[in-house]
């Protein structure tokens, strides 16, 4: 079952990553400058890393007590998720 979480999520983001160019090798080559960002860590700054996290956060707050609240209160919607687990599983 871990196999196939794998192949069909990690796995495809793994290949793009490997293969993603954004420019030609030559270009790269010609202008290092292009680089200069990433090797002063300009980008990827604690502040930004910090603000990520806290918009991550945000975001999914009103996810999580959206399905905490359908989930949580009615003995059916807890016998449907049960249900649909079962099912998927099942069928994988």
């Amino acid at each position: 079952m871990q196999f196939y979480n794998v192949m069909f999520t990690a796995l495809p983001c793994i290949v793009f990553v490997i293969f993603d160019k954004d420019v030609d090798d030559s270009v790269s080559m010609e202008h290092p400058e292009l680089y200069r960002l990433g090797v002063d860590n300009e980008i990827f700054t604690s502040r930004a890393m910090i603000s990520w996290m806290v918009t991550a956060a945000f975001t999914i707050q009103p996810l999580y007590s959206f399905s905490d609240n359908i989930y949580s209160h009615t003995e059916v919607m807890r016998l449907i998720a049960a249900l649909t687990a079962i099912s998927i599983n099942l069928a994988l």
